[in-house]
């Protein structure tokens, strides 16, 4: 696997697992992992895409806000064991 790929961030409320059906036909060739809070009253979901980002007009629609791995590395990733991690690693090449 090549860990050199870009990262994109992403922050939604509501419904994974609407997002993770929509992201399996939206970046079918992309690798991409969806965090979401334990406590679903508080946070954010977070996708995190791999490769390429998803187009502006879907986040528009669907009401998801980019963000950067700053962002991520200062509020979520030293959290990781308050989120559930869902991910499809179908175009990971074992």
């Amino acid at each position: 696997m090549n860990n050199a790929s870009p990262k994109y961030f992403y922050l939604f409320k509501g419904d994974w697992c609407e997002r993770f059906i929509e992201l399996l036909e939206l970046v079918q060739k992309q690798r991409f992992v969806i965090w979401e809070p334990q406590n679903k009253n508080k946070g954010h979901n977070l996708i995190i895409v791999f490769g390429t980002c998803l187009p502006e007009t879907y986040c528009f629609e669907k009401n998801l806000w980019k963000t950067d791995e700053k962002v991520f590395d200062s509020f979520y990733k030293h959290q990781i064991n308050r989120f559930n991690l869902h991910a499809n690693y179908n175009s990971i090449n074992v």
